[in-house]
């Protein structure tokens, strides 16, 4: 595949790869094996798609913004620093179970913006928290692990800087795992404010996918994710009592930031549609 002038690439990767993994990610088009790869179904913004690596299926991302800067420039970027940042962290993440492998990721450069595309080793049986609630599977023991996975980071000093219900998967009656760490960080402790408002992103998730239609948590539910936190943090402490009572009245700052975006996207939309009659 050709690239338009000047143009750079970077190859990471991953650990424990054998020699015929190496020269098989050497060999690939990320931009080509992605297009052909299949959809992965789950929730998300569809960027993450199943192909076959020799005989292995593994899963393949185009990296792609999020939130209003998707309706600028929704998979090209400016800075590779994020990217590397990222992949040390989630290599230093996976080798505690904590998320799912990354074995290589491409950056590319051309005529100043960078694609980037990473293959991920996959866990079939793991389903995205929003999956499960927009499909009326979500329970208490399915909560209880996400929590535990949240406790788990927090207590090794990790900030999950976009920490939402697409971004936690769970794989029922065992464990849960964490995904996209772009922008995120760990440090030897983790200060209690941070800590609290990294989870109460995590709730706020739950109350926008119900302002768009998905059911709403009950009482039991929001315990079992407090409980789970505590569980994987290690001390139930005191600040997650009155947290959890919290957790079961969404801010109505959230209501109206969530339908001016709304606004916004169809205002987008509308102009798009308009432009092409």
């Amino acid at each position: 595949m050709s690239y338009p002038e000047p143009m750079s690439e970077i190859l990471m990767l991953g650990q424990d790869l054998s020699t015929r993994q190496i020269e098989q990610f050497r060999r690939t088009d990320p931009a080509r094996a992605w297009r052909e790869a299949f959809p992965a179904g789950g929730g998300g913004r569809g960027t993450l798609r199943i192909c076959l690596f020799g005989e292995s299926r593994l899963f393949i991302k185009r990296e792609a913004r999020g939130g209003v800067a998707s309706l600028v420039l929704p998979v090209h970027f400016f800075f590779p620093g994020p990217f590397v940042r990222e992949w040390e962290l989630a290599q230093w993440l996976a080798g505690r179970g904590h998320t799912p492998r990354l074995m290589a990721r491409w950056i590319f450069r051309a005529a100043g913006l960078l694609s980037v595309y990473t293959v991920i080793e996959p866990c079939f049986e793991a389903v995205p928290v929003s999956d499960l609630l927009t499909g009326g599977a979500l329970d208490d023991e399915s909560l209880d692990l996400a929590g535990r996975c949240i406790g788990k980071l927090h207590r090794n000093g990790v900030y999950h800087a976009d920490l939402n219900i697409s971004n936690i998967l769970v794989m029922r009656g065992k464990s849960a795992v964490a995904i996209d760490w772009r922008h995120s960080y760990r440090t030897d402790v983790l200060r209690l404010q941070v800590r609290r408002r990294n989870l109460r992103r995590f709730v706020r998730s739950f109350w926008k996918a119900h302002h768009h239609g998905a059911p709403e948590l009950s009482p039991s539910n929001w315990d079992a994710l407090c409980e789970g936190y505590a569980a994987g943090f290690g001390v139930a402490e005191d600040w997650l009592f009155p947290f959890k009572r919290k957790c079961r009245n969404p801010s109505r700052m959230w209501e109206v930031e969530w339908e001016l975006q709304a606004r916004l996207k169809r205002g987008t939309h509308a102009d798009g549609a308009g432009s092409s009659t």
